[in-house]
């Protein structure tokens, strides 16, 4: 059974008068109400808690008057919320009633009280106590709530907004909010206020198309009273960085139903979109990959034949001058044809790159004659190198091929001519996120080289495609698209980052940054060997009839005894029949069939000290479905000259005679 709450509460009597005590305690024990009862106010003081609910004061009495008990507690931060009725029989003046109620007292009776008049009395006070711990009670769960929810504001990773005014003119955020829109803490955010406070260093754009203030989602979603789902936005800041958020926005309703304000809640994708950017980007360039895996080995078999046999002609005595003209044309287009190949590759990191320490200002000294050839008179070229000493890792030739591709890029983003830039310095990679996604290590160092030209810049509409193999703003005939594609390759096999910063009509600057490395110990220069040829009998296997030839060729003008094989099987018989005279295997590695490195596995049963010379049109690292060559033997790569291919030879040779 629940208690009346007419007669429920808790009350404590203080009184040194024991007949007007005792009349008023029976009273209040009779109405079912619990009383505690003391003699005095020291007493008094002492008794009162702040669990009490009414207490019932007289004024005159020794030691503490009822006047001075009341204010002492009043003064006290916990107890002053019990209220205080004074019931005197002395002070019964206007002037003594006045002076205790404003010295705290919460009522004022005097005797004789009527006993209804005195029930009614508590009974009103002991509602307004009822009340009074609601209310307080309703309080301390709202300011719960409000910490809870401020709490959840600054933990949340999410941009929180709210608006709180329905014109939306004034909108604050989370600290996430603020971080995100570069703002100081409480600072209004809203696009919309004539606020000096107001930020203008941000805009939002949809679809490539910058928002007005009222198409904003809070704004919309106060403007409209609907909420707004699924938006996802960029911020572009005044120093053109950006970033992409999702989020949606929903009003907020005051007790009449009016919108109060809205809020808006917002992730930052950026590193999501990115990301995604790079998958896409990966994806695309395994594609591109698999094609010139494809195409690379039938394109480099005909290239070494067509090399091959024109450096024979040309050897000639016969020719005359536009006949060697002509030969050297085919040569040269040949090489063109070699070196798209390897763009190729480079682009879909599948070329292997040699690798060595390179020092990157020496470097570029070098390629500065061939630079200023290539961009032509009607350009100035610039070289403002301050890295001197430092040294990255990386393939020699590709990295002056990364210079060639951004020299020839912005020479051609200059049509009427310009200036071109190019700078090094050495520090700490930037801290802006790069084109390639890398994460570094605080403080780690990193030589950076910058193409700068004085162009026209690049439009924002294809800033993101500009990497895009085959994607070229050139006429037809004019560019293969495939230049920028090649340098992310090669530097992304590097190691290392790209940052573009263009504008239209304000030029481009391209900047790479590489890890640095230890310079190099100093060795001594040996100057390189004559190549030689031998008496020894080879056994060449290739399924191509023309390379064969060459290969058989190439190798009897140097003095060895050639063997031919159109594959692996009509190899291996040879080997079996006649392996005691065969000295080295050159191999294709991609043969119908049987494999060049199956054809080694096997002829190991013949002869296990049998070395091989693995020749491929396909890079290395696409060979692995073939198997490992390494334990076999050395690969050389589709096209080389007839002295890389001797040089092997004798190489392998050699080192088989030095094991016995």
């Amino acid at each position: 059974m629940t208690a009346d709450p007419e007669t429920s509460g808790t009350i404590l009597v203080v009184d040194d008068t024991e007949a007007n005590r005792y009349t008023i305690v029976r009273l209040l024990r009779k109405a079912g109400f619990t009383v505690y009862e003391e003699v005095d106010g020291r007493r008094g003081l002492e008794a009162a808690t702040p669990d009490l609910d009414l207490i019932i004061l007289d004024v005159r009495m020794p030691e503490l008057d009822g006047y001075e008990v009341c204010r002492r507690l009043k003064a006290d931060p916990v107890r002053k919320v019990v209220p205080i009725l004074h019931i005197s029989a002395t002070y019964t003046e206007s002037s003594d009633i006045a002076y205790g109620l404003e010295g705290g007292a919460d009522g004022y009776l005097v005797h004789p009280v009527d006993p209804v008049v005195l029930l009614a009395t508590v009974r009103a006070f002991l509602r307004i106590r009822r009340a009074d711990r609601a209310l307080r009670e309703s309080e301390s769960r709202a300011l719960a709530r409000a910490e809870e929810v401020e709490a959840l504001m600054a933990a949340t990773p999410a941009a929180v907004m709210i608006a709180h005014d329905p014109d939306c003119r004034r909108i604050t955020g989370n600290p996430a909010a603020q971080q995100l829109l570069r703002l100081p803490r409480e600072a209004n955010s809203s696009l919309t206020s004539a606020s000096i406070n107001a930020p203008a260093n941000y805009r939002f754009r949809r679809d490539g198309v910058e928002l007005k203030p009222e198409e904003l989602p809070v704004q919309t979603a106060a403007r409209t009273a609907r909420a707004v789902r699924g938006v996802e936005l960029e911020i572009v800041f005044d120093d053109d960085s950006r970033r992409h958020v999702y989020g949606s926005a929903t009003p907020l309703f005051d007790a009449a139903g009016k919108v109060r304000g809205a809020v808006g809640a917002f992730l930052d994708i950026t590193e999501q979109r990115q990301a995604q950017a790079q998958l896409e980007r990966a994806q695309r360039m395994e594609s591109v990959g698999r094609l010139a895996g494809g195409i690379a080995h039938e394109t480099n078999n005909q290239m070494s034949v067509v090399l091959g046999l024109a450096d024979y002609v040309l050897q000639g005595a016969n020719l005359d001058t536009q006949q060697r003209r002509d030969l050297g044309e085919v040569r040269r287009a040949a090489e063109r044809v070699a070196q798209l190949t390897r763009q190729l590759l480079a682009l879909s990191r599948r070329q292997l790159l040699r690798s060595e320490p390179v020092e990157l200002d020496a470097l570029l000294k070098d390629a500065q004659s061939i630079l200023a050839r290539l961009i032509g008179p009607d350009f100035e070229l610039k070289m403002d190198l301050d890295a001197t000493g430092t040294w990255v890792r990386g393939d020699r030739t590709q990295l002056i091929q990364v210079l060639l591709n951004l020299g020839i890029n912005a020479r051609d983003a200059m049509p009427g001519g310009g200036r071109l830039v190019i700078g090094t310095r050495r520090g700490p990679f930037p801290a802006v996120p790069g084109r390639l996604g890398r994460q570094w290590q605080l403080g780690e160092q990193a030589a950076i080289l910058s193409v700068r030209d004085t162009g026209t810049g690049i439009d924002p509409s294809i800033g993101g495609r500009i990497f895009e193999p085959f994607f070229t703003t050139k006429p037809v005939g004019s560019g293969s698209g495939l230049g920028l594609s090649v340098v992310e390759g090669i530097v992304a096999q590097s190691g290392g980052e790209i940052w573009v910063e263009s504008a239209p009509g304000q030029g481009t600057t391209i900047s790479l940054a590489l890890p640095t490395v230890a310079a190099p110990a100093s060795e001594e220069q040996v100057p390189p060997a004559a190549v030689t040829g031998g008496s020894e009998a080879l056994l060449v296997v290739d399924d191509e009839p023309a390379v064969r030839q060459l290969l058989r060729r190439q190798l009897a003008d140097r003095g060895y005894r050639v063997l031919e094989a159109s594959g692996g099987a009509e190899a291996l018989q040879l080997l079996q029949t006649r392996g005691r005279e065969i000295h080295l295997v050159v191999s294709d590695v991609a043969m119908p069939g049987m494999s060049g490195v199956e054809l080694a596995r096997q002829a190991a049963a013949v002869d296990p000290l049998i070395p091989f010379v693995f020749v491929s049109g396909q890079p290395r690292e696409s060979l692995a479905e073939y198997g490992d060559p390494a334990p076999h033997g050395i690969v050389i790569e589709k096209p080389f000259s007839s002295d890389e291919l001797a040089k092997a030879v004798r190489g392998v040779l050699n080192q088989r005679q030095r094991l016995g």
